[in-house]
């Protein structure tokens, strides 16, 4: 079948004529005339349309022509191949020998092709002649004349060639072969380049054929793989248990640089949030090699050994999900009062429950339920209970267990969304049907909004919700034993656990005091903002006290001044600045109310709708209240998802500020920039105190950020800093004492106006400040409203708030730091640990996430994540134990991918979990029992020193200082925790009494560590006893060990300047010295005087650390 003309054009190897623009001028087409291109349509010019049209036709047909007359020649050419076959004989010629190579080749390409058929006609010739037959006369045939003739008549330059024969056919491949055969020519070159090309041909082929042979092994290898997860009734399992899956195989490869942890995966993995999604076996096998699909074999086999592991942990997650559905089920059967009876009943039945461990020993261990839960006091004997003994089911009951097939969905994924707050939820409808307090309803719902989701429980060692109580029991029972096993214990538990009437009704009023306390919590946070309209942040004490003064006419005007009494007492900067914060204004009402006569809730609902009847709000302005309130909070959320950085931060201030004075302050273009108190260590004779000059808006980063101001420069800056109150200036150009940065800007231009807001923590002291001005602005109505400095100084306090948990979020990481260092060289069994960090969710329906801060591998080295490293709940299904933490606040301890796990909690002062441990032991069940109690103290002092760290930005609390470094203000992190240390160490050791060294005394040559850790007691008190006879000697060093000896350690305070001692004479003692073997020595007082001298020497170390460095300020462009 004929080609068609775009088709033989494109076989030929010819183009179209290029279409060009119709707007080329004459000029163009007179330049493109020497082109191989046909003229192009004009619209002036209606004939050259049409010649156009009529050439490209014809050129078309021509194109057409030449192509089937090339393929008929080519076509005639294998016909007369398959008819005469090619006489090989010539292939006498082709030969190895390279001298003759040129001779060869040219008489097979110039002579022989005409020479040949000459020779040929001659014999020809002379056989239809005769010449040669013997008995006939000689003729006058010249065979000499009738070869020159022939090749004269067929001169390759002139004459048409004939059909060759098979001999020319032949010798024309052979002359193509030596040709290819001699160096440097095109013809060998050519040759060379189409063997490459062959040879690269047949390695591509080979290569995609084994691809495709490996494509297919790896496919049945996933569909075997598939086999051994647990499938739903429809044969089906979740895209999002494979997403968790791969996610998880990151881990797996930790140990890989992070360019290839980051190429692991040629596309990005998805997420689904869903358990409903699933796949079939052909659709797992297609997913999963689309993100496997250029792994290395060793890489897919580690993959898929990762995957059979999920799978084997899948298996146990449904397991595990059924049981704690039938715990939930317990839970609910038996808590009358919503809150958590069944921990009471749990205590109550010990003894009871004591029999039923008795009776199936074979599952259980001697655990009591009290003991899976981590205490403030220490974590748990792990050894203890089923989740670490050693015990197998038999089989006979493990086959018991899934005799039905999974449901396909798990029941207890969302357990925690459920029934966090249960118990502690405020109906909707008493929000929307409250008729009493009706002007506070939609700032109530407002409030509701914006609330963090209430998934986190708070530890209570004498309470659990369903949660905790779920995860106590999931704890207890283990991860091995057996369905009915489970089943004979929840009807035990059902069957002892008795309650009476009057705890029935305990209870009930518990759960109704619960729920009414967050009830009166919300009501007065909703009144607390409509009496501050303007979202200051803060309320007039003295307007506040007024108001309550003509509450029932002034009758209680006696109970009010008690409760100014009480609130001066527990808020006392408060009532100096005679300021309310949010939570102190509900305090002072609180207290107000517990001096009033009568029901104390009723009181309150009294208050709260008289001081909701004294103020007065339009429409416009609860709405301009709730859109501030929306820009406040926005600040607040960037700090909590900040990772500890203050960019977001500052970002949010000036975003705020920005859009308020675009909204509601007549669309003025504002300045803003943040300065922050310092030690002036640069210019001591300027001033004790400095501002630096961190963040600014964008326009003004080339002249204030990173500037430093002075105490003797112009400025209102210290004023407001020392008055701790805003200072407003209408008009900049008639005031005299400003200081301008931008010296670029005219005299003349710089007008407009400008506010200095003090910087306060919790405490009402300040720390820096923050600035507007209009400078910007050229419109004439510049100056700053009431309203509008009421909303700058909320912003003010948001961001106060803001960089202090900044602060924390520092801080906290840097304790951890410090205790990992401590715990390391104790504890060489840990593989890893993991610490996170808590990041709350935007809203309500917004489940937290999980930031990954340090990596610390099993040699002690930590990796810092500065990038975001965060896990989500509906991404890690197969992590879920990490969620189970936080959501608890309890010590979680399961198997994941063949090694054990133990999360613990780091809570915060509500006892909620704000961070994590998560300690991997490798394959081994449980630690050493030396090990485990180092384990225990670090991570009590370490929630010792968090909840320290968290006083500091509370206005409730204030911090203690225990040692010297801290009052000089060198309250670092990693300084509270050795100081917890060694106050816990203080106390262990005041326990003691000369009669507790007796063992060390009696003996006479003692061990040579026992010696040495008593020298570097001594040596700390009186380092120039180093090489006498005091210490030295054995005898001269136990004359030492008595009470004062005691006394002296209990009051020693190592960062203390009068500390003199040299860090290597107490390293020449101890250093290098494992912990095991101390632990080996048996003695309890060398223990304890071991970790002592250990926690001075850090201390020491990091006080003298701290005096030479300088703490960096932050700086940002913004």
């Amino acid at each position: 079948m004929a080609a068609q003309p775009e088709e033989a054009a494109q076989t030929a190897g010819l183009k179209h004529p290029r279409l060009v623009s119709k707007d080329m001028t004459a000029t163009e087409m007179k330049r493109n005339q020497g082109s191989d291109e046909l003229p192009c349509r004009s619209n002036c010019a209606p004939w050259k349309e049409c010649f156009y049209e009529k050439v490209q036709q014809r050129s078309l047909n021509l194109q057409e022509k030449k192509v089937k007359m090339i393929q008929a020649q080519k076509a005639k050419e294998e016909k007369v191949k398959r008819r005469e076959a090619c006489d090989w004989l010539c292939r006498e010629w082709f030969s190895d020998e390279k001298e003759s190579l040129d001779t060869r080749t040219y008489l097979l390409d110039k002579l022989l092709p005409t020479l040949i058929p000459g020779v040929e006609k001659l014999l020809m010739q002379v056989e239809r002649k005769n010449v040669l037959v013997p008995d006939k006369e000689p003729t006058k045939f010249d065979p000499i004349t009738f070869l020159g003739e022939y090749l004269m008549r067929h001169n390759p330059q002139y004459d048409i060639s004939t059909k060759p024969g098979p001999y020319l056919r032949g010798m024309k491949m052979v002359t193509e072969e030596l040709k290819t055969e001699m160096a440097d020519t095109a013809p060998e070159r050519l040759a060379r380049m189409k063997a490459e090309a062959k040879t690269k041909r047949k390695e591509r082929e080979q290569v995609e054929n084994m691809e495709s042979e490996q494509k297919e092994m790896r496919k049945e290898a996933l569909a075997i793989q598939f086999k051994e997860w647990t499938v739903d009734i429809s044969g089906r399992i979740p895209v999002a248990l494979i997403q968790s899956a791969l996610r998880s195989f990151l881990d797996v490869v930790a140990s890989a640089p992070m360019d290839v942890r980051e190429a692991i995966y040629d596309r990005k993995l998805e997420i689904v949030d869903t358990l409903e999604k699933k796949v079939n076996i052909e659709e797992f096998t297609e997913y999963v090699r689309s993100y496997t699909e250029y792994f290395s074999n060793d890489m897919f086999q580690e993959i898929l050994k990762h995957l059979r592991q999920c799978a084997l942990d899948f298996q146990k997650a449904i397991r595990c999900d059924t049981w704690r559905q039938m715990f939930t089920d317990l839970f609910l059967d038996c808590d009358y009062g919503k809150d958590a009876p069944v921990a009471e009943a749990v205590k109550e039945t010990a003894a009871r429950k004591e029999s039923f461990l008795s009776e199936h020993s074979g599952q259980f261990g001697q655990q009591t339920s009290s003991e899976t839960r981590l205490q403030d006091k220490d974590l748990q004997d792990q050894s203890k209970g089923p989740a670490y003994s050693d015990r197998q089911d038999s089989q006979a009951e493990a086959g018991q267990e899934f005799e039905l097939p999974w449901s396909g969905d798990l029941l207890t994924f969302d357990l925690s969304f459920k029934y966090s707050s249960y118990g502690e939820r405020i109906p909707k409808e008493w929000i929307c049907e409250n008729i009493r307090f009706a002007d506070l309803r939609p700032i109530m719902a407002d409030i509701q909004n914006r609330c963090t989701s209430r998934v986190r429980s708070a530890f209570d060692e004498n309470c659990l919700n369903l949660p905790q109580f779920v995860q106590l029991m999931e704890t207890f029972v283990g991860q091995d034993i057996s369905l009915p096993t489970v089943k004979s214990l929840i009807e035990f538990i059902k069957e002892e656990y008795k309650q009476t009437e009057e705890s029935k009704i305990e209870q009930l009023e518990k759960a109704r005091r619960t729920s009414r306390l967050a009830q009166r919590k919300l009501l007065l946070e909703a009144l607390f903002e409509k009496w501050d309209k303007n979202a200051s942040g803060f309320l007039d004490l003295k307007e506040v006290d007024a108001v309550l003064s003509t509450f029932k006419e002034g009758m209680e005007k006696e109970a009010l001044r008690k409760a100014k009494s009480h609130f001066s007492l527990r808020y006392p900067q408060s009532s100096r600045v005679e300021k309310l914060t949010q939570k102190a204004f509900q305090t002072f009402l609180e207290l107000v109310a517990s001096e009033f006569t009568g029901d104390e809730d009723e009181v309150i609902d009294n208050i709260v709708e008289f001081l909701t009847t004294s103020v007065e709000r339009s429409w416009m302005e609860c709405l301009q209240s709730l859109t501030r309130r929306k820009w406040l909070h926005n600040i607040q959320q960037a700090a909590e998802t900040s990772g500890a950085s203050m960019e977001p931060v500052y970002k949010a201030v000036f975003k705020a500020l920005s859009q308020d004075a675009e909204a509601h302050g007549d669309n003025k273009q504002i300045s803003a920039y943040i300065a922050l108190l310092e030690e002036n260590q640069l210019s001591p004779e300027r001033g004790q105190i400095l501002l630096h000059y961190v963040a600014c808006t964008a326009d003004d980063a080339p002249y204030v950020l990173n500037q430093i101001l002075y105490k003797d420069m112009k400025g209102v800056s210290f004023a407001a800093v020392e008055e701790g109150k805003p200072i407003h200036v209408p008009r900049v150009q008639f005031h005299g004492n400003i200081h301008f940065w931008n010296y670029d800007r005219p005299v003349e231009e710089r007008r407009g106006s400008l506010l200095v807001l003090p910087l306060q923590d919790a405490h009402w002291r300040v720390f820096g400040i923050l600035g507007l001005d209009t400078l910007r602005d050229q419109s004439e109505k510049t100056i700053f409203l009431t309203h509008e400095i009421s909303f700058c100084q909320g912003v003010s306090l948001a961001f106060s708030k803001a960089y202090h948990h900044v602060r924390t979020l520092e801080n906290v990481p840097q304790m951890t730091l410090t205790a990992l260092d401590w715990l390391y060289p104790r504890v060489p069994s840990i593989h890893t640990v993991i610490t996170y960090l808590v990041e709350p969710g935007k809203d309500q329906t917004c489940d937290y996430a999980l930031r990954k801060m340090i990596t610390t591998d099993n040699t002690g080295q930590k990796e810092i994540h500065t990038s975001a490293v965060l896990f989500l709940r509906k991404e890690n299904l197969l992590r879920d134990y990490l969620f189970k933490c936080i959501d608890t606040s309890e010590v979680v301890r399961t198997s994941v991918c063949g090694e054990y796990h133990v999360a613990v909690p780091l809570r915060d002062l509500s006892r909620q979990a704000l961070g994590l441990f998560d300690i991997s032991i490798g394959h081994h069940q449980k630690l050493p029992p030396h090990e485990r109690k180092d384990l225990q103290k670090m991570l009590k002092v370490a929630q010792a020193a968090c909840c320290e760290i968290l006083k500091t930005p509370s206005e409730e609390t204030k911090p203690t200082y225990v040692l010297e470094a801290e009052h000089m203000n060198l309250r670092h992190a990693g300084i509270l925790f050795h100081r917890f240390m060694l106050q816990d160490l203080r106390e262990c050791v005041q326990k003691l009494n000369a009669e507790s060294f007796v063992e060390m005394k009696s003996y006479e040559e003692p061990p040579a560590l026992l010696h040495n850790i008593v020298k570097a007691v001594l040596l700390l008190f009186n380092p120039k006893w180093k090489g006498s006879e005091k210490i030295e000697s054995w005898s001269q060093c136990v004359l030492n060990l008595d009470d004062n000896l005691i006394q002296e350690i209990y009051c020693f305070d190592p960062t203390a300047s009068s500390v003199q001692v040299q860090g290597e004479l107490l390293l020449d003692c101890i250093g290098g010295v494992p912990r095991a073997e101390v632990w080996q020595q048996g003695s309890v007082p060398a223990e304890y005087l071991y970790n002592w001298v250990h926690t001075c020497l850090s201390l020491m170390e990091m006080t003298k650390s701290l005096q030479n460095k300088k703490a960096p300020a932050f700086t940002s462009k913004v």
